[in-house]
C-alpha cells in the first residue's frame, strides 16, 4: 500500500484506499473477516454446504484410497489427540477423586466427633 494516494476525486470523501491490486486484496479480506464475525451461523452453513458437496462427489473415500500419506498422518494426529483427552479426563478424574476423598474422610470425621456410629 502506498502512503500517499491520490483519491478519485468524486469519491475523494469516501474513498478507503489506492487502486493497486493488494491495496484492494486487503481491504477486501479486511471486510470478509469482519462480516463473518458479526455473522456466528455463517461458519456453520458453510461446514454444512462444504459436507454435503463432498457426500454428492463421494470425495473423502476417494481422497483417502488416492492418498496414503494423508491417512497415516491423520490416525496419527487422531492418536495423539485421544492420548491428550484421555490424560485430561484421567487428570480430572484424579483430582475430583482426591476432593471427593477429603470430603468423605471430613464426613467420617465430623460423624465420629458427635459420637455417631459409623
Amino acid at each position: 500500500m502506498s502512503a500517499m494516494v491520490d483519491p478519485y476525486p468524486p469519491q475523494a470523501d469516501r474513498q478507503l484506499i489506492c487502486g493497486h491490486k493488494g491495496c484492494k486484496r486487503k481491504l477486501k479480506r479486511t471486510l470478509d473477516r469482519a462480516w463473518r464475525r458479526g455473522d456466528p451461523q455463517w461458519r456453520q452453513d458453510r461446514n454444512k454446504k462444504a459436507r454435503a458437496w463432498a457426500a454428492r462427489r463421494n470425495y473423502w473415500p476417494v481422497y483417502r484410497r488416492d492418498h496414503p500419506g494423508y491417512r497415516e498422518r491423520e490416525m496419527a494426529r487422531m492418536r495423539r489427540r485421544r492420548a491428550k483427552a484421555s490424560q485430561n479426563r484421567n487428570d480430572d478424574l484424579a483430582s475430583s477423586s482426591t476432593e471427593v476423598g477429603l470430603f468423605v474422610a471430613k464426613q467420617d470425621f465430623i460423624g465420629k466427633g458427635r459420637g455417631a456410629e459409623v
